[in-house]
């Protein structure tokens, strides 16, 4: 990050401390003519680097709130990744190739895009082909770029997620939809994300980092590798993912150290996160390996536990697949698992029940 893309940062976050002491606390710890100062500064800079963040307090813009979430289509599907949970799995994918291990956020994917340097739409990911409309509240998000000085078409895909101290504030005085208390920060960030009202989504102090461009990456002639992209977008005011770079011989150990030193970074940053992500770094590498029905092929997440998600079974309905197999599907209150809004999902049928059963 530029020193003057990091001055920005540090004078929002400067200013807005000041004037939550001000108005909120009516504790101010600076004069009037400090803050008009640093407030003259960051105006400046924002003008010379054409980036302005979403909390910059230069920003006057209303918070809206719409009566629904539209739905939009991803002409470029927003596709999950294979999972694994032990280390010597995330080895043999190397396959003697370049990666980046990075955190894998606990909060919602967001799709943002961006037009003549614009902010101009934003999207969950939903079902990967389709997904939900909520420009409205990203730019009540804490740290988007609403104006950044590269002009082509930009769409950048990151996590929108609560730091856990703020979790920590927030779980006891709020209730989901459902009127029971949010279950973990990754839990509140999608809820606040999917709000109606942009001035609620403000008061969660939702942040959001990149973690790779969908398009516009024709803009960056000089750039062939997942990490360089990830600096670029730092440049422009970016939060992104934190990562290590993975080199194509290292072992299981070696990954388990690396693994480590990120759970690490997480914690003290603050950061919820529920295992880590291991993608290859170069782009023709990756664009090579193609993608399944669900995944793509070029990364693999590492998962640190089982999920578990509580919902209400409702009932089994039978289902005739293009065999004329009959298949039993469970029904239940729909749950939001990484993402997406889950209603149905697949039970065994007896040919592979009754193979197993112990007999006495």
């Amino acid at each position: 990050m530029s020193q003057s893309t990091e001055r920005i940062h540090e004078l929002v976050d400067e200013l807005n401390r000041y004037r939550d002491e001000y108005y909120s606390k009516d504790a101010p710890s600076v004069s009037d003519a400090v803050y008009d100062h640093l407030y003259d500064e960051l105006e400046r800079l924002e003008k010379e680097s054409g980036i302005i963040l979403s909390n910059s307090p230069t920003q006057t813009v209303g918070y809206k709130a719409v009566s629904s979430l539209e739905k939009v289509r991803h002409p470029i599907p927003l596709l999950s990744l294979d999972k694994t949970k032990m280390v010597s799995e995330l080895a043999a994918f190397l396959k003697k190739h370049t990666a980046l291990l990075m955190l894998k956020l606990d909060g919602l994917t967001v799709k943002l895009v961006y037009e003549g340097g614009k902010f101009v739409e934003g999207s969950t990911r939903g079902e990967g082909d389709e997904g939900e409309l909520i420009t409205h509240n990203v730019s009540a998000f804490r740290n988007v770029p609403l104006s950044i000085p590269y002009k082509e078409r930009l769409v950048i895909t990151g996590e929108g997620f609560i730091h856990k101290s703020d979790f920590e504030r927030l779980k006891d005085t709020l209730t989901g939809s459902d009127g029971k208390p949010y279950r973990n920060a990754g839990n509140l960030a999608a809820g606040s994300i999917r709000c109606l009202d942009a001035n609620i989504c403000r008061e969660r102090e939702i942040s959001f980092f990149a973690f790779n461009i969908l398009e516009g990456m024709d803009g960056f002639t000089d750039i062939r590798d997942s990490r360089s992209l990830l600096l670029s977008l730092s440049e422009y005011g970016f939060g992104i993912c934190p990562f290590l770079t993975v080199s194509p011989d290292e072992m299981a150990e070696d990954l388990a150290v690396k693994i480590k030193t990120l759970t690490d970074l997480a914690e003290i940053s603050d950061i919820p996160i529920d295992g880590m992500v291991l993608r290859f770094d170069s782009f023709s590498y990756s664009a090579s390996l193609g993608r399944t029905g669900h995944y793509y092929n070029d990364g693999i997440a590492f998962k640190f536990e089982d999920d578990t998600y509580e919902t209400v079974f409702r009932s089994i309905e039978w289902q005739t697949g293009r065999s004329g197999e009959i298949a039993p599907i469970a029904v239940f209150d729909t749950v939001e698992i990484d993402g997406c809004e889950v209603s149905r999902a697949s039970l065994h049928n007896l040919t592979f029940i009754n193979p197993k059963v112990v007999k006495y």
